[in-house]
């Protein structure tokens, strides 16, 4: 199965809502490059200030390492799933925001069995023929 990333959602812990990918505080803390937001919304979780990349220089090191040499997708799965009609990123909010941020919007995922295994790079401007391909 493909699915664009721009169709993509993210779970916010703060308040358990569904929203798009580019509007996620990981997301848009790579966009803008601001350690305060980013450190502003892990906060809020203590699971998520638990881990690793809870810190902003360990996070931005992750982005940096997967800009540098691409991303292994065996090691850790990004899990991806249909809820309520939505395609929501159920595990891996870090690394898929960072996937986001460094191939854009206008790139397929190879999702089998709810796991994201690639990447399918393309122009936006085959955006129209696309839709009706999927």
């Amino acid at each position: 199965m493909l699915i664009k990333f721009y169709d993509l959602y993210v779970k916010r812990h703060d308040n358990h809502a569904y929203i798009p990918i580019k509007d996620h505080p990981y997301y848009r803390s790579l966009l803008t490059k601001n350690q305060g937001l980013y450190e502003g919304y892990v906060i809020k979780s203590f699971y998520q200030y638990s881990k690793p990349t809870g810190r902003w220089c360990v996070f931005y090191d992750l982005y940096k390492k997967i800009k540098d040499h691409g991303y292994n997708f065996c090691c850790d799965p990004i899990v991806i799933k249909r809820i309520n009609g939505m395609w929501v990123c159920v595990h891996g909010k870090h690394r898929i925001c960072i996937l986001y941020h460094i191939l854009g919007p206008y790139v397929l995922m190879k999702i089998i069995d709810s796991i994201y295994v690639g990447s399918i790079g393309y122009n936006k401007s085959y955006d129209n023929i696309l839709t009706f391909l999927l």
